[in-house]
C-alpha cells in the first residue's frame, strides 16, 4: 500500500509539473513530455485501484457483488491496459527516432546539431543525380 501512495504522489507531481510548465521550458515543450504526463495520469488511476482492496480488507467485508466489483475495478483494469499500450507505442517511436535520425524531425536539438550534415547530403545527392541526367550516355 505504501508504494502505491508513493507512486500516486510522484505520478501526480509529474502531471502537475508538465501541465503548469509545458510552454515555459524547452524540455517540457515536446510531445513526449505530454505522453509521459498522460501515462502518469493513467498510472494514478491504476494505483488508486489499490485503495479498494484496502477498504474491503479494513472493513472486514469478505465478499462484494460481482457487478459492484466490475464497476469499481473497471477503470483500474482499463487504465492498466492503456498504460501498457502507451509504453509500447512510445518505445516504438523512440526506436524509430534513434534508428533513423535523418528521417525523423523528432528531436529539434539533434536536427540543429546535424542540420549541416543533412544539407550537405542533400546537395551531394542532388549534384550526383543532376550530373547523371545531364551527361550524355551513348548506348551501342
Amino acid at each position: 500500500m505504501f508504494p502505491s501512495i508513493f507512486g500516486l504522489f510522484l505520478n501526480a507531481s509529474v502531471c502537475y509539473i508538465t501541465w503548469k510548465y509545458w510552454g515555459k521550458y524547452t524540455a517540457l515543450n515536446s510531445k513526449t513530455s505530454v505522453l509521459i504526463a498522460i501515462n502518469s495520469f493513467l498510472e494514478v488511476l491504476h494505483q488508486s485501484g489499490q485503495f479498494v482492496f484496502l477498504y474491503i480488507t479494513a472493513t472486514g467485508i469478505n465478499f462484494i457483488p460481482a457487478l459492484l466489483a466490475f464497476e469499481i475495478e473497471g477503470y483500474y483494469v482499463i487504465s492498466t491496459y492503456v498504460v501498457t499500450f502507451m509504453f509500447l507505442t512510445m518505445s516504438i517511436d523512440k526506436v524509430i527516432a534513434i534508428a533513423f535520425p535523418l528521417f525523423s524531425d523528432y528531436n529539434e536539438a539533434y536536427n540543429k546539431e546535424f542540420g549541416l550534415i543533412k544539407k550537405l547530403y542533400g546537395k551531394c545527392k542532388s549534384k550526383f543525380f543532376n550530373s547523371m541526367s545531364s551527361s550524355s550516355v551513348t548506348v551501342l
